[in-house]
């Protein structure tokens, strides 16, 4: 069922990047507890399962990259008193020719206490994107397009 899925997922991502002219589709991966995904995260060397669709194209060297170290992690967090809106990193990271930041969002409801130590023990800086509580649909988007917007803004600047 799981292998059903991911093919059927990969195929919305390829089909999306036809759509909007993108060459290189994510690799969509094996769902994992977030205690394994974690503990792949922190792991020197990564495990990647991908659909067997994107198997051969996962070896490519533009995948590489998403088995190193990222430049940077993020956790979208809930807005919480006293807690930075952006983690002082980002702005240097973003300043890279091409960053690798991972993002970590939660399910619906957020990411229980525990988990939130856990992914802040490998790395993971909370980020708020806002005062507003994001849909679990809807952060990744509207993370990526900050990042972008962020990007952009601090290249217009040198």
């Amino acid at each position: 069922q799981v292998e059903k899925k991911l093919a059927q997922w990969q195929q919305v991502a390829i089909a999306a990047c036809e759509q909007c002219g993108l060459n290189r589709p994510p690799l969509i991966i094996a769902p994992l507890s977030i205690d394994d995904w974690l503990l792949n995260v922190a792991a020197s060397e990564k495990e990647m399962v991908v659909s067997p669709m994107v198997a051969e194209l996962s070896k490519d060297t533009y995948y590489k990259v998403l088995q190193q170290p990222a430049d940077l992690r993020l956790q979208l967090s809930v807005p919480a008193a006293g807690q930075p809106l952006m983690p002082e990193a980002l702005p240097v990271v973003l300043k890279k020719h091409a960053p690798y930041i991972e993002l970590l969002i939660g399910p619906e409801g957020g990411l229980s206490a525990d988990e939130c130590a856990k992914a802040a023990d490998v790395g993971f800086a909370p980020w708020q994107i806002g005062p507003r509580v994001l849909r679990t649909e809807t952060a990744p988007v509207v993370a990526l397009a900050t990042l972008s917007a962020l990007a952009t803004m601090h290249a217009l600047n040198q």
